[in-house]
């Protein structure tokens, strides 16, 4: 039932509104977007507040050191600090975030542009014989990348093969688009929130695909399942496990489950609101002191030993005596009760 789809509109022509929101959603409640962001930032700028030096540090070599999430992807780093270096003033947690975005939509924006004529070159009859393409066909049509490699949509098309009625494929445009993207993405940061955010712009198609799937169906009452799932607790898993393919947290993903498939859209949008209206600043955390190299004395630092020096103190008694030293260094629980017993009463098994 999800092959019939006519194919959607133009990759890079999606509704602003909702595109807007679908890429709030992601900054904010992606533990490696937004929240990353802003931790690298704090530790690139060492307590200062200045967006031009921000936009500097970031594109110094170190700064891979400190970047996390999707800023340690070396081009990506270098769009964030020009969205940062035209923002101007010192910086702050939306600011920042905001900067992301629009340095995020410009890399996504490209590889939607890509794949727009990979998506229609696609052939809409597999030679496989499953109505899915295989990963030649859409290497044959845009190319090869990593993200098409490790894409498990594209992987899909073999046990689509095999089984098409335990494993349907998704909707004709979804898919199209879906593999396109993969094939154009690339890489790094921008690939991976390509394709997520193609998951938040097809929720719908994506959670009825998932819930059509022979291993999401509720199994029938029996002597092993007492309590099976119904329908819609079904598609609450499916949308769940979908949003979690997405790149969204558990707890979001759930959060949004319990309020509704059919809200899943507003749910983010609330739940985004909330963390952006909560954000700050993280404080600078100083590296800890590099450790002294380990040796013996000044050999260690490359100095002759002294032959004539003192020998060094005996190491102090250790707390409790030799029975606490042994008590720590047995490994159950039986030995150290019987340690502790002739502790406290010392007497051997005979007597």
């Amino acid at each position: 039932p999800f092959t019939s789809s006519p194919l959607p509109r133009a990759l890079g022509s999606a509704e602003p509104a909702g595109e807007a929101a679908r890429m709030e959603a992601y900054l904010w409640l992606n533990p490696g977007a937004g929240t990353a962001a802003l931790k690298t930032a704090a530790q690139l700028l060492k307590g200062e507040t200045s967006s031009a030096k921000l936009a500097a540090t970031l594109t110094q070599a170190d700064a891979a050191a400190e970047s996390e999430g999707l800023l340690k992807d070396e081009g990506f780093r270098k769009e964030f600090a020009e969205a940062v270096k035209s923002s101007g003033g010192d910086v702050s947690a939306a600011k920042i975030v905001e900067a992301l975005g629009k340095a995020l939509q410009k890399q996504v924006d490209s590889i939607k542009a890509r794949a727009d004529a990979v998506a229609k070159a696609l052939p809409k009859q597999s030679k496989s014989g499953g109505q899915m393409p295989t990963f030649e066909e859409v290497k044959a049509a845009g190319g090869t990348t990593e993200s098409l490699k490790r894409d498990w949509m594209c992987w899909h098309s073999v046990g689509h093969k095999l089984f098409p009625k335990d494993l349907p494929a998704i909707a004709e445009g979804v898919l199209r688009e879906r593999l396109a993207l993969a094939a154009c993405a690339g890489e790094g940061s921008a690939a991976d929130a390509a394709l997520s955010l193609h998951i938040l712009s097809n929720m719908q198609a994506y959670v009825e695909w998932e819930a059509s799937l022979a291993g999401s169906q509720p199994p029938a009452l029996s002597t092993q399942v007492l309590a099976p799932f119904d329908g819609p607790a079904a598609k609450a898993v499916a949308a769940r496990r979908t949003l979690l393919f997405a790149g969204l947290p558990t707890e979001v993903a759930c959060e949004c489950a319990e309020r509704g498939v059919d809200k899943v859209e507003a749910t983010l949008k609330d739940l985004a609101g909330k963390a952006a209206k909560a954000a700050v600043m993280p404080m600078y955390v100083a590296p800890a002191a590099p450790k002294e190299p380990k040796g013996k004395g000044a050999e260690a630092a490359g100095g002759k030993k002294d032959k004539g020096a003192a020998p060094a103190a005996a190491s102090a008694p250790v707390a409790g005596g030799p029975i606490a030293k042994l008590h720590g260094a047995t490994a159950t629980q039986e030995l150290q009760w019987q340690l502790l017993s002739y502790q406290l009463r010392r007497r051997t098994t005979l007597s």
